[in-house]
């Protein structure tokens, strides 16, 4: 049997989705791999903070109230569940989407390097 579109089970007027969450993030964002909705918020990961900034996060990115999304499993780990009410299925495709330039892979910032130094396993100076 074939999956459903963006592993998201539509039950009636509510969505469940597995996200994973990326606490003390520079940025706020939202990125689709194709199976995990990856959502960077910025609140560190203590006493709840990083969940309460990821629901307002998917509630801004999907046009619903914060009270329209419940963390269902995960309340202590980055894998988690999200239930959605009131989600239109459409909704999350568009989400999945992005703008055109948003959802992209996250880049791994590095500082420049100085002149005569050498990256962790290349040959460099003695």
């Amino acid at each position: 049997m074939a999956r459903p579109p963006l592993a998201a089970f539509v039950r009636s007027p509510v969505v469940r989705v597995k996200v994973r969450v990326h606490p003390g993030a520079g940025r706020e964002r939202l990125l689709w791999d194709g199976e995990t909705l990856q959502v960077w918020v910025t609140a560190p990961a203590a006493k709840g903070a990083a969940n309460r900034a990821l629901t307002r996060v998917l509630a801004d990115a999907l046009g619903v109230p914060v009270s329209a999304v419940s963390l269902v499993v995960g309340a202590r780990a980055r894998d988690k569940v999200i239930e959605v009410a009131g989600l239109e299925a459409g909704r999350l495709t568009a989400l999945a989407a992005g703008p055109a330039g948003e959802a992209r892979s996250p880049t791994r910032a590095t500082a420049p390097r100085r002149p005569g130094t050498s990256t962790p396993g290349s040959p460099g100076r003695s």
